[in-house]
């Protein structure tokens, strides 16, 4: 009764929309293709998950909608096993939505044939899969995740004990490389503390020096002590550079240079230094090994290394200088610089102290303990690393790993020629600076060339002059300050205010996260503490003209008379 009532139905277009509804909104996707493989007919349930319209699939291959791997398969194997059988069935493919996205499907196809026996059209239904798709993938990663656990708990129980020594003693490696680091640390925030303040008390003896010899008397004997007392002075200031270094806070002025050329460079130095005590070599590769580094620290921390090698090796033997570019024992990739003896070699104990500020193992007299930690220092500072390895009676080889700067290099820039200080010509300068003996030698030693000067103990103070309209040729400012401006900050701000201001910044300490390059960003040039009258008036001076370059602050300091005039 039911069948003969859907007959007449159908013969009355009573169901005819009822299955157009029903091909339309199925659950799954139908499509019909000639036999070329071109769309003729497509469902709404299609173009839905596709975001194709029925408009732009009609004449479309199916090919074109699959994956690459997806295509090759359909050529390969889809399409001639339906012409062969006949039909397919839930083959999987991966469809490309209009938008780019790719869902997963099963296909089911058959082949309609027309009285001669020849393909009249292709019928597909196409099943959602990712569901399934992801059931199968995360049944496969649980077979897989059983399988790695069983083969794990076989291992575990093979090697258990062994396994277990070998965390505890990488856990007690791992607490004891923490404390070191932490003690590092700590020595390394109390030293780059005091050198702090010793860098402003420096430059304060070293001004008031220069400005007692101008008004001295002509006598020899006073000009002896006062000579002796800058010696003393610049001396200090090495021994402070070199805490400096240690504690990660010293200024450096790095460029890019090749480290090959660097040690040939001073390898006429090396040499002087081991004196014949040892046999000094030298091994380089043919190939250029660039760092971006500061040229004057890293020829310093190859000096102190080999120093400690010549002293390490009484009884001669071979040092070697090494440089490659690569991994080394596993290391991490970088430029390498070695620097290996065949000396008495270090006990544990004094390897575990070696990097300490002031540590030595020589005699009284004999050095400062600050060599090594100077070069950790170094290192530490321009992103690379130091790996040492000693043994009693089996030499040292201490290796410098620096970042590879990976670019050609520049041709070398010559020295400039020295300039003779001149009078002011008539330009302002606004000093500032937190110490008052500090912005006194400064304030002292530009007027005193006759320039107008303005003063500031903070950035705050010196923002607001800025701010009320004062009217300044160059901002000269220390860096580390109390309050909420430091020199950096205070002169990214002047600058907004005055897009022309000359700004020269100076510093000993650079405050954590701060490097030249936030100099140089702020549109600054650096001057290096402590510094002398002479170097102050040539930087202030080159500025004022318009000149890039300012005397290196890794430079040795410039003594009175060394230019064609003083301050």
């Amino acid at each position: 009764m039911n069948e003969q009532a859907s007959r007449e139905s159908l013969q009355n277009g009573d169901g005819a929309a009822d299955f157009q509804d029903l091909f339309e909104n199925a659950p799954c996707g139908y499509l019909s293709l000639d036999p070329e493989g071109r769309i003729t007919r497509v469902n709404r349930t299609f173009t839905s998950w596709t975001g194709h319209s029925g408009e732009t699939l009609v004449g479309r291959r199916f090919l074109d909608l699959l994956s690459v791997a997806g295509k090759i398969f359909y050529e390969t194997h889809f399409a001639p096993m339906l012409r062969m059988q006949g039909f397919f069935n839930e083959v999987a493919f991966d469809l490309r939505c209009a938008e780019g996205a790719v869902i997963p499907v099963l296909v089911n196809a058959v082949e309609r044939l027309d009285g001669t026996g020849r393909a009249r059209s292709i019928r597909m239904t196409i099943l959602a899969a990712s569901d399934r798709r992801k059931y199968e993938q995360e049944l496969l990663e649980a077979r897989r995740a059983a399988e790695r656990a069983s083969r794990e708990l076989r291992e575990v129980n093979l090697t258990l004990e062994a396994r277990v020594e070998e965390a505890v003693q990488k856990r007690l490696r791992a607490e004891e490389a923490l404390r070191q680091a932490q003690k590092m640390e700590a020595i390394g925030q109390l030293t780059g503390g005091v050198a702090h303040d010793f860098n402003n008390l420096l430059t304060v003896i070293l001004g008031s020096l220069e400005l007692l010899q101008r008004r001295m008397p002509p006598d020899p004997i006073l000009k002896r002590f006062a000579d002796a007392a800058e010696d003393a002075a610049r001396r200090g200031a090495q021994v402070n550079a070199q805490l400096l270094a240690f504690s990660r806070r010293q200024p450096l002025q790095a460029v890019t240079v090749d480290a090959r050329e660097v040690v040939q460079g001073i390898s006429g130095l090396l040499e002087r230094t081991v004196n014949g005590v040892a046999t000094l070599e030298f091994k380089l590769p043919q190939q250029a090994i660039p760092i971006h580094v500061d040229r004057n620290q890293l020829e310093m921390a190859l000096l102190n290394l080999v120093v400690n090698a010549r002293d390490a090796s009484p009884g001669g033997g071979r040092i070697l200088v090494e440089g490659c570019r690569g991994m080394v024992d596993g290391s991490p990739a970088g430029i390498w610089i070695s620097v290996i003896d065949e000396g008495e070699g270090m006990t544990p104990e004094v390897l575990e102290r070696v990097f300490e500020p002031f540590f030595t193992t020589k005699a009284m007299g004999a050095g400062t303990g600050l060599g090594l930690s100077m070069v950790y220092g170094f290192v530490r500072q321009s992103g690379g690393d130091i790996d040492i390895v000693s043994a009693r009676g089996a030499g040292t080889t201490i290796r410098l790993r620096l970042p590879d700067a990976g670019v050609v290099l520049p041709p070398t820039e010559e020295a400039s020629p020295l300039v003779e200080v001149r009078p002011s010509d008539g330009e302002s300068i606004l000093v500032v600076d937190d110490d008052s003996a500090v912005r006194a030698i400064a304030v002292s030693t530009l007027e005193q060339l006759g320039y107008p000067i303005h003063q500031a103990n903070s950035g705050e103070a010196a923002l607001r002059l800025l701010q009320a309209g004062l009217k300044v040729d160059l901002l000269f400012t220390d860096v580390a300050m109390p309050g909420r401006l430091n020199g950096i900050e205070l002169a990214r701000e002047a600058r907004r205010l005055r897009p022309d201001l000359r700004i020269l910044v100076t510093s000993g300490r650079l405050p954590e996260g701060l490097d030249l390059d936030a100099v140089w960003a702020a549109g600054g040039k650096f001057l290096s503490k402590p510094f002398h009258p002479l170097e102050l008036a040539l930087s202030v001076q080159s500025l004022l003209d318009g000149e890039n370059q300012l005397p290196s602050a890794a430079a040795p300091s410039h003594g009175p008379g060394t230019a064609a005039g003083t301050p």
